[in-house]
């Protein structure tokens, strides 16, 4: 299932996997972030016909929910330096974990 979600002035793109019943993979592997991998799992002809298991309309925020909050988590890691960061201690304060 595949997703386009824009937060500020950023585009994620989302592609979810779906287990053999239709069910979202919520696993990190189930879930496709690279941008070039995305589209070229949703490239089709104009004219591909439309089709998708009956139960998957049903499932489909299932699906939106993996990648909510997967796009959730690359925010947060993108715009909060505070986990990433590593200040400079003065010379008369000790740094240590």
């Amino acid at each position: 299932m595949f997703f386009c979600a824009v937060v500020g002035d950023r585009t994620y793109l989302r592609f979810v996997l779906a287990s053999e019943d239709w069910r979202a993979n919520a696993d990190d592997d189930g879930i496709v972030r690279e941008v070039g991998t995305c589209l070229r799992l949703i490239e089709c002809e104009e004219d591909t016909p439309t089709w998708y298991p009956d139960t998957l309309q049903e499932q489909v925020y299932d699906f939106w929910e993996v990648a909510q909050q997967d796009i959730w988590t690359d925010w947060m890691r993108e715009t909060d330096p505070a986990p990433t960061s590593n200040p400079r201690c003065g010379p008369y304060l000790a740094c240590g974990s």
